[in-house]
């Protein structure tokens, strides 16, 4: 290829492995006296709120004990804590997670194991979240200052974790307005909302703290709700997939409001409902119809497929209609998306769908022998003055599509059986930027790892 200069690569050469002498290092923690000293202003902070917040509630129905998210900062990791919390009343186990690397200070460091010597690098750790009552709050100071008092037994079998989990914290605290919004990246999302001009409502997705109770689920919506409804907003659908414990709302704000949170969010009383774990952005994955398509003549006179489908895919809707593809799909559209969706504008589900049957076109290999099923998820939508993009709906939730859309595929919907129940694959082209793996995954990628193990 004359257009192509040749690349000449240096012969190879073998390098010698540098070998780094190992440093083996034990981590110092403060004594048990000293952390009980070290950590009273943040008991004392957190019993005070739960005292304040039984107040608030006193105008509440009766039988609503004041509940917070608590967040241990732990140095290292402390197995057993689960199981300890599995084995308090009161406590209920909701997440944990890596965090950034702390730094060493007088309580927690390093030191060498040979010289003895303090090493200053940072410190591993991880972020316990549980949730607790006032009673189980209570339970736990009662243990610490008893075992302050020099009572060794008070942490019996099965509670081990509850003393460990004491000599490694770094801090205690509720989970407050940072934590709702830091990770998810929601002030950006609302700020660029804002730029655009109008007056339309700006949607946006509460991911509540998952509880097993269903008393206590309807009271956070509750409470969520009396603060949307106090900032002129209205909750537009509820979502609740227990084997992957999720709880989420999907609800929408005038622009006065979301400038508010932008400005302000920690005078927002939305922003403390003590229920609500996340803020999160809409699902914003898009496509813009491209013009670089290649027409695929080859396989126009293959026989069509037979038997059922094997292959699924969750796109747009396709042009089923097409020479090319009639007689190879299975469009399954519960949700009529097709009465709004012209066919200049089916391009995405029409390009991956061709893609399923034929592969590489200039492969021109034979299209597969099973139909495709098709099930559109994304909908054509005005982006601008003049472009339309396909996107996923932002007036409803991904995450309710994605479960809805795969249980009815392979159990059915309701009393209607299963649509293809025999598929093995499925192609989801879609991601959301908005929606990284940071420290903790993502409520749709536990729904995928869950629905694929099933």
């Amino acid at each position: 290829m004359p257009d192509r200069p040749l690349i000449l690569f240096p012969s190879p050469e073998r390098a010698d492995r540098e070998h780094k002498t190992p440093v083996f290092t034990k981590t110092v923690r403060p004594s048990f006296g000293r952390q009980f000293t070290r950590l009273q202003p943040s008991f004392n902070l957190l019993k005070n709120a739960f005292e304040q917040k039984a107040l608030k509630l006193q105008q509440s129905p009766t039988g609503i004990n004041p509940e917070f998210a608590l967040v241990f900062e732990i140095i290292g990791t402390v197995d057993n804590f689960y199981t300890a919390v599995k084995n308090t009343d009161g406590l209920e186990w909701i997440f944990d997670s890596e965090v950034e690397p702390f730094n060493p200070d007088d309580d927690f460091y390093q030191v060498d194991k040979d010289s003895g010597e303090r090493v200053d690098d940072s410190l591993n750790g991880k972020l316990y979240c549980v949730m607790s009552n006032q009673q189980a709050m209570a339970q736990l100071l009662s243990l610490w200052q008893r075992r302050q008092n020099g009572e060794s037994d008070v942490f019996k079998r099965g509670f081990a974790g509850l003393r460990d989990i004491f000599t490694h914290i770094n801090d205690i605290r509720k989970w407050d307005a940072r934590d709702r919004i830091a990770e998810t990246h929601a002030l950006d999302y609302w700020r660029e909302s804002l730029e655009f001009d109008g007056d339309s409502p700006v949607p946006f997705e509460i991911e509540l703290f998952f509880r097993s109770d269903e008393t206590k689920r309807r009271n956070a919506v509750e409470a969520i709700r009396h603060e949307i409804q106090s900032l002129g907003g209205r909750i537009i659908q509820e979502c609740v997939i227990g084997e992957i414990f999720y709880h989420g709302m999907l609800v929408e704000l005038p622009r006065v409001s979301i400038e508010g949170l932008v400005n302000r969010y920690e005078e927002i009383e939305l922003s403390q409902v003590d229920d609500i774990m996340f803020f999160r952005p809409v699902c914003q994955s898009m496509f813009v119809s491209a013009t670089d398509s290649e027409i695929c003549t080859s396989a126009e006179e293959a026989p069509l497929p037979t038997g059922d489908a094997v292959v699924a895919v969750f796109d747009g809707m396709p042009m089923q209609n097409h020479r090319l593809l009639r007689g190879r799909v299975i469009v399954d559209d519960p949700d009529d998306y097709a009465s709004a969706y012209e066919s200049k504008y089916r391009v995405h589900g029409t390009s991956m769908v061709s893609l399923a049957i034929y592969g590489d076109i200039k492969r021109n290999e034979a299209p597969i022998s099973s139909p495709v099923y098709v099930r559109p998820i994304l909908r054509p939508k005005q982006n601008g003055f003049d472009k339309i993009t396909e996107c996923v709906p932002d007036d409803s939730m991904f995450i309710d599509v994605l479960h809805r859309a795969v249980k009815r595929m392979m159990e059915g919907d309701g009393q209607e059986s299963a649509t293809a129940p025999n598929t093995k694959v499925i192609n989801l082209s879609i991601g959301d930027p908005v929606r990284q793996l940071a420290t903790t995954m993502s409520p749709t990628a536990r729904l995928l790892d869950f629905l694929a193990y099933k």
